[in-house]
């Protein structure tokens, strides 16, 4: 399992602050796709850094996406 760390909150003592999940399954839609993808949402608990990250690999065509970053 990739766990990541948010960078601006983590110091230089070696001290990682790593991003915690929010919600699994959220609706992605981004570039030139018509549909979305599903991915999972993780914070920071220092600094509420959002990151979307483990898109999975079918497109889905029905409902509405959480997030649209499509062009």
């Amino acid at each position: 399992m990739v766990r990541m760390v948010c960078k601006s909150c983590s110091d230089e003592e070696g001290v990682a602050v790593f991003f915690e999940p929010v919600l699994n399954g959220v609706k992605v839609r981004y570039g030139k796709h018509t549909g979305y993808f599903y991915a999972d949402l993780y914070r920071c608990p220092r600094c509420g850094r959002e990151i979307i990250t483990g898109f999975s690999d079918a497109e889905v065509f029905d409902g509405v996406p959480d997030y649209d970053y499509g062009e």
